[in-house]
């Protein structure tokens, strides 16, 4: 009883924190689950992007905003959502420090889940590991499979919305 008494405790702590990815929240095309245009300044032109509706619904069920992504700049297509999280809660990827064809597969996937890394650190949490099955050691686990670890420690992502 005590520890299910821990894992609701656990789970309602974290319940209230939206993580969303830049995919969960705009993207460049007019797809079905879009819900709004976006006017965008574009080198002088004006483009449009669309909001799929996930963020402005977590801010209207007062959701705890996060944004991680595998991208290293923000771009003029981020601007209205940063707006409304604020840059202290969004992480991004290091930026190559090479060219990134040479970058060791490992190397280019540690520095695409950087920015996921960066948000573990600041919500406390521990990154998931996996053990190597070649070499029986630890290694970083890809942002992708991170993500949905965060799920499962009871973070709602933008996805679910």
């Amino acid at each position: 009883m005590a520890q299910i008494s821990c894992q609701r405790k656990y789970l309602d702590q974290h319940n209230r924190t939206a993580i969303f990815t830049t995919s969960d929240i705009v993207q460049t095309w007019k797809g079905n689950d879009c819900q709004k245009e976006i006017p965008i300044n574009m080198n002088g032109e004006t483009r449009t992007v669309w909001s799929r509706g996930k963020l402005e619904m977590a801010i209207a069920l007062n959701y705890k905003i996060f944004v991680a992504s595998t991208r290293t700049e923000f771009g003029n297509h981020d601007n209205w959502w940063r707006e409304q999280i604020g840059n202290e809660n969004i992480f991004f990827a290091d930026a190559p420090k090479i060219h990134w064809t040479e970058e060791t597969d490992y190397e280019r996937n540690l520095r695409i889940s950087s920015g996921w890394l960066k948000l573990f650190v600041r919500l406390g949490e521990q990154w998931p590991q996996v053990v190597d099955l070649d070499r029986s050691q630890p290694r970083p686990i890809f942002w992708t499979a991170a993500r949905h670890t965060l799920k499962d420690r009871g973070y709602v992502l933008g996805s679910d919305f």
